[in-house]
């Protein structure tokens, strides 16, 4: 913590701090970026499907002009989301890698879907074990599109990590269209990199 506090206090910087201490979170991204107001907690994929989960801490931030809340998002510049749940009960005895990617904008596993759902995603890029925390957890970058007859809509980032013990998931999601995707990889790339859980 004393390490957090040395570094956001030395001045001008490009980077400002999403961070809830209590939940040992901490996410750089670019000082031009602007907070957001998320969605309702009852609009969240997770805490729609079970009682058995409900959101603790959401920061939401992103560069579009104009945009004051989640709803917003028009996929012409990244929105990065930072979500932790408290997971109780069932739910949190099934945490897995696999539950946990289905909380993205493709609403199942991009790197396990049905037979139905494989030409919904494109896997770009996975990682089975993050250093962001020494938790269990993953990184896939994909696109994702709603209809096979359509163009890619997102490129997504989503990483995840659990801690069946603490009760808690975290996720991670930065996303745009791919052109804007590919444009900004450098720094998407820098934002998720920066993601410290301290658990």
């Amino acid at each position: 913590m004393a390490a957090f506090l040395v570094l956001t206090s030395c001045g001008p910087s490009n980077h400002r701090y999403l961070a809830d201490r209590d939940e040992k979170v901490y996410l750089r991204v670019p000082s031009g970026w602007h907070d957001v107001t998320p969605l309702d907690d009852r609009q969240d994929r997770l805490v729609q499907a079970t009682t058995d989960a409900r959101i603790v801490f959401k920061r939401v931030a992103t560069p579009q002009d104009g945009a004051t809340s989640e709803a917003d998002f028009s996929g012409s510049a990244p929105f990065v989301t930072m979500t932790v749940y408290e997971t109780k009960d069932e739910l949190n005895q099934q945490l897995s890698p696999t539950l946990a990617r289905r909380l993205s904008w493709a609403p199942f596993d991009p790197l396990m879907p049905s037979a139905d759902q494989s030409e919904l995603a494109q896997i770009i890029d996975f990682d089975p074990n993050p250093a962001n925390s020494k938790l269990d957890g993953s990184r896939v970058v994909y696109r994702w599109r709603q209809d096979t007859t359509t163009d890619w809509l997102l490129t997504v980032s989503l990483s995840t990590f659990f801690d069946a013990s603490e009760q808690r998931l975290y996720a991670l999601e930065v996303a745009c269209n791919p052109s804007c995707f590919d444009n900004d990889a450098e720094e998407i790339n820098s934002i998720v990199n920066s993601w410290r859980i301290d658990r």
